[in-house]
């Protein structure tokens, strides 16, 4: 199955996680005896004038860490770094300054560290640590009872189980805000350190730091299952994501505007542009940029490739506006998608594809940091670079963003961790549509007259040749029949990877009407575009033949009427893929399976109900043979079934 790629939006925060408890917990909501506890006033270090902090507050959970919790390294330019941990390097002169945990923790420590990079952030365990490099000094809590959500300057804002708190850097002034956490939280803070926005369930609130005043700015409440937020400052605005939708808001908490847009759009950094990435048809990813303000489409760039980026990510865009890092298919690597739809070679990672996308810095767009260690000029030119020293161990540089604020350091963290999973990389050659785009149907064979592109029964190079395909044939994709496995019926995915390299399968129909699996190359295979004046696509009526065909070629192998090949492997009687196929309709309920395909993008009641109620209805009798006669046998009375069911198939 394809790798998902998720792009990390610019958020101002330190997310820290929630394991096992290791202090005793704060009073539940409830204790307090409403769903909003009482707001008790600002509460003062011991010592001072003001109350003493009850146990369950901020401050009886976030303490001063113990003595020498966080090693502090100096390591000189060109020094080999040989430990793990976080690193911060001058870009001016090499030098690099490193924090980890003492040497009990190093191995399972993750870091991370604020935009403005003065917070380095910790945990491991069941306890998460807070280093403020201006002062050196840190604290420490437990994981399960407080989290980390923003911090920023002379600023943090913390969550527990009964608020959110804003704290001076010293926590000598702790202030509690009038919300309780609803779902996971996110934060960020202005550049001045005079307000903050917080996406708390489903509300965005302003919230004043010098006072804890909360203002309700708007609601981000998505309509899916899943909701996708975030937070960017842009152009002087701060972004607020969810899901399909971009609302707009002033510093003071005014709503500029909103806009629909896809789930993870990258904004330019004046804001007249964002580029999103998106999917054709399962088997080659697309940038698109359009104008932000009206969404006006103005080019998309076909085959990027998405997949395995294990290092370092962040923000694609050029400081001045101009362009994005994109990393295109068919082994060009990194490249340059202009502001024009221009394409241009990335210098130092022209050619084989790199691991590590080469981030654009923040305030100068001929400045890049690549494997989050290394800063390069755009000619390729090493400008500055750490020296991680992995002998004897391995040690990753994790997707931590290199760049906060400025260009003045870069960021990295050195990690243990595992390798990348198999993935469908981009195989097709680049190429620049400017809108309108042409419409996508599916692939087209490319060879020299003569030779021919194999269509297999499975998705291996060493599986039964269907036939050999000529030049010029185009092919839509196509539903794969399911595999059994232990007995059971399971699908596959479509396109599929079979090894780490990204081998690259999909299964396709031609236009006579043939199915099987072709491996994915460049070389042998195009996109195609709909001819002038076809037919629009009809992906529903599709998907329900494809279903229609895979039922049919389950009974037809049960019957030795189809060669099953490797799907089949270990059939020794003709029950198994009946059997099969009446356990999965008796297990899938009123659905019979087949509900999933009522929620399909384009399906009309009017054009694909029928189809639909046909595979439920053939799934029903499948159903209620197993309650009338038990389990498949091969016996007259189940073969009576299937050959009923397989003629009303055939007549839809």
């Amino acid at each position: 199955m394809r790798r998902l790629w998720v792009p990390l939006l610019l958020v101002m925060m330190i997310v820290v996680g929630c394991t096992k408890p290791a202090v005793p917990p704060p009073p539940a909501p409830g204790e307090t005896g409403g769903s909003e506890p009482p707001v008790p006033g600002p509460v003062t270090a011991p010592g001072q004038d003001g109350p003493a902090a009850p146990g369950g507050d901020l401050r009886a959970l976030v303490t001063a860490a113990p003595a020498n919790t966080f090693q502090h390294h100096q390591i000189k330019p060109g020094e080999a770094i040989d430990r793990l941990g976080i690193f911060v390097m001058k870009t001016a002169t090499g030098e690099v300054e490193g924090w980890s945990l003492g040497e009990e923790l190093a191995n399972s420590a993750h870091y991370d560290i604020s935009t403005d990079n003065r917070w380095v952030s910790a945990w491991a365990g069941d306890q998460a640590y807070l280093l403020d490099r201006k002062s050196g000094t840190a604290y420490r809590w437990g994981q399960n009872y407080a989290r980390l959500v923003a911090a920023r300057g002379e600023s943090l804002l913390f969550r527990t189980d009964t608020r959110f708190w804003i704290a001076s850097a010293d926590l000598k002034r702790i202030i509690p805000v009038a919300l309780q956490e609803k779902g996971w939280s996110q934060a960020l803070i202005a550049p001045d350190g005079q307000a903050a926005f917080l996406i708390n369930g489903p509300k965005i609130y302003r919230l004043e730091t010098a006072s804890g005043a909360v203002q309700e700015a708007g609601t981000v409440e998505g309509q899916r299952e899943y909701t996708i937020t975030w937070l960017a400052p842009r152009g002087g605005q701060v972004l607020a994501g969810v899901n399909g939708e971009v609302q707009r808001y002033d510093w003071a908490g005014k709503e500029l505007g909103r806009q629909s847009l896809p789930d993870f759009p990258w904004f330019s950094p004046d804001g007249r542009l964002v580029a999103w990435p998106s999917n054709i048809l399962g088997i080659a990813d697309a940038m698109a940029v359009a104008a932000s303000q009206d969404l006006t489409p103005k080019f998309r760039l076909i085959s990027i490739d998405r997949c395995g980026d294990a290092g370092p990510t962040g923000d694609p865009w050029l400081a001045d506006s101009s362009g994005l890092v994109v990393r295109t298919g068919n082994g060009q690597g990194y490249q340059i998608l202009g502001a024009d739809g221009t394409l241009t070679p990335f210098g130092p990672l022209e050619g084989e594809r790199s691991w590590y996308m080469p981030v654009p810095a923040p305030d100068r767009p001929d400045w890049f940091a690549v494997g989050g260690s290394t800063v390069v000029d755009r000619q390729g030119r090493q400008v500055v670079a750490a020296v991680p020293h992995s002998e004897g161990n391995w040690y990753g540089v994790s997707r931590l963003a290199p760049w906060g604020e400025s260009s003045e350091e870069v960021r990295f963290e050195l990690i243990n961790w595992g390798k990348d999973f198999g993935c469908l990389p981009a195989v097709f050659p680049p190429e620049v549509q400017m809108a309108p785009f042409p419409v996508i149907t599916g692939l087209e064979v490319t060879v020299p007259t003569g030779d021919c592109v194999n269509l297999r029964l499975d998705a291996n190079l060493r599986a039964p040749v269907i036939t050999c395909l000529p030049n010029g044939t185009k092919l839509t994709g196509s539903t794969p029949p399911g595999r059994l496995n232990k007995g059971y019926l399971e699908r596959v995915s479509n396109p599929t990877v079979t090894d780490m390299g990204g081998d690259g399968w999909w299964f396709v129909r031609t236009e006579t009407g043939q199915r099987g699996w072709v491996r994915l190359s460049g070389e042998y295979l195009k996109l195609a575009v709909a001819r002038p004046g076809a037919p629009a696509p009809d992906p529903v009526a599709d998907l329900i033949r494809d279903e229609k065909e895979n039922l049919l070629w389950w009974f037809n192998a049960a019957e030795g009427k189809t060669e099953c090949g490797p799907a089949c492997a270990g059939l020794t009687s003709w029950e198994a893929p009946v059997w099969a196929l009446a356990e999965s309709c008796r297990q899938s309920g009123d659905a019979y399976g087949y509900e999933y395909i009522r929620k399909e993008p384009g399906f009309d009641s009017a054009r694909h109900e029928e189809g639909v109620k046909g595979l439920q209805g053939a799934c029903k009798a499948l159903q209620d043979a197993w309650a009338k006669l038990g389990e498949p046998t091969d016996t007259p009375a189940w073969r009576e079934v299937i050959a009923n069911v397989k003629a009303g198939i055939e007549r839809q």
